[in-house]
């Protein structure tokens, strides 16, 4: 069969040859450029994790920089410990309970109280630090996917407490469709 293949087209045109290394061409191309903007990412987030655990005086473990590249590409989502210990490729999980508690009581992340029963942490805003949280949104439980994410433009209501109480926390959980589990 090979032969009558050959029979019919005896010589490459020079359309099919052009064509075709342009496609591979391209095709090399589109790879290079995937892989120098996955490089470029990995990087900005390898940077902006040093420079997260940096201001938090806290100390730059490849380990601790890995958790927290999690976080940072996690963005508004929250994440349980099989999000994060799925993430990891090699750990111990008291390392990573150890790691957790320093990231919440530094600043770095917020638990994400969501109504379910399950432990989930966030990233918290930039100016959050171990003596103040800014992490007084809203949390929404979408009952699609199960994921969390922090919704911060959602205005918390006012609270009228009766005399002699003070308010220091909100949690405000709320469920409903994502907008992903809508499309």
């Amino acid at each position: 069969m090979a032969q009558s293949s050959e029979v019919l087209l005896p010589q490459k045109s020079r359309f099919v040859n052009k064509f075709f290394n342009d496609y591979v061409l391209n095709a090399m191309l589109l790879q290079i450029y995937d892989l120098n903007r996955i490089k470029v990412t990995f990087v900005q987030m390898n940077t902006q994790a040093i420079e997260i655990l940096g201001k938090h005086q806290i100390r730059k473990t490849p380990f601790r920089i890995n958790v927290l590249k999690i976080f940072l590409e996690a963005e508004s989502k929250a994440l349980n410990n099989s999000d994060i210990e799925s993430a990891l490729e090699d750990y111990d999980r008291i390392t990573l309970y150890r790691t957790l508690k320093t990231f919440e009581k530094s600043g770095i992340i917020h638990q994400a109280i969501d109504g379910s029963n399950e432990s989930k942490f966030a990233l918290c805003h930039q100016d959050c630090t171990e003596h103040e949280h800014h992490d007084n949104h809203a949390h929404f439980l979408c009952i699609s996917c199960g994921e969390t994410y922090c919704l911060e433009n959602v205005i918390h209501p006012k609270f009228s407490l009766p005399a002699n109480y003070s308010l220091s926390k909100v949690h405000l959980a709320l469920s409903g469709t994502c907008a992903g589990c809508q499309a």
